[in-house]
């Protein structure tokens, strides 16, 4: 028997007062159909979408959980000229694990989370993996901004241009348009920094619609316990 499985999905709309209002209206993944009574305000009903998703924010029945999943490590190599394995950990100037969590919003590293987090900014590799979701085949470009290395795989494949996975300044990387395949697509943020400033984001574009940072609860999701 097929279990039902929740999506979510945003809408804003602007009353007579000109004030933008942001509302949840959840489906059933399985027929697509919309869950009656359950549309609602982010902020006021809170407590309600934290019951239906169930504890730590686990979309109930998927086996997933919603956003990203982090992983630091130290860059052994302090050269600032000899690039590490694009290959991941357990590769060359891969060092130790400094820190694994998760990302539920979005991707933004920068010195200052480094700082808050590891209490360090410098010398730092970064392992991003989850799946994007989709009930039907699309497109999506992606762009992502780092200094110094960044690489990202979707599907298995590295969309952006292999000359990001070097020391440079900040720059952004946008990839062709992809094909995102209905279901569970693997992605994976590769990302490592050298010293002085480093930064790593990554925004998409759905096909007709703008670039957005957040990473929405019905689209990114994780297999890592948290």
């Amino acid at each position: 028997m097929s279990q039902d499985r929740f999506i979510f999905d945003t809408v804003d709309y602007q009353n007579s007062a000109n004030t933008v209002n942001n509302f949840v209206k959840i489906y059933n993944a399985r027929n697509n159909a919309a869950v009656t009574g359950n549309s609602f305000k982010f902020k006021s009903d809170h407590d309600r979408m934290q019951n239906l998703l169930g504890s730590k924010g686990q979309s109930r029945n998927s086996g997933y959980y919603d956003g990203l999943y982090l992983n630091l490590y130290s860059l052994t190599f302090t050269d600032g000229s000899t690039v590490p394995s694009i290959n991941g950990p357990g590769g060359a100037g891969w060092g130790a694990k400094l820190w694994s969590g998760p990302i539920p919003n979005l991707v933004n590293i920068t010195d200052a989370f480094l700082t808050a987090t590891i209490q360090r900014s410098d010398y730092i590799l970064a392992d991003i993996g989850g799946y994007l979701y989709s009930p039907t085949a699309t497109t999506v470009t992606f762009q992502v901004t780092s200094d110094d290395g960044s690489a990202l795989y979707f599907n298995g494949t590295n969309v952006i241009s292999a000359s990001a996975w070097t020391y440079h300044g900040t720059t952004t990387y946008t990839s062709a348009a992809v094909t995102v395949n209905a279901g569970y697509n693997p992605i994976r943020l590769l990302y490592f920094e050298g010293s002085v400033t480093g930064l790593l984001t990554m925004s998409y574009q759905l096909a007709g619609q703008p670039y957005q940072q957040l990473l929405p609860c019905n689209f990114f999701y994780n297999y890592n316990q948290m």
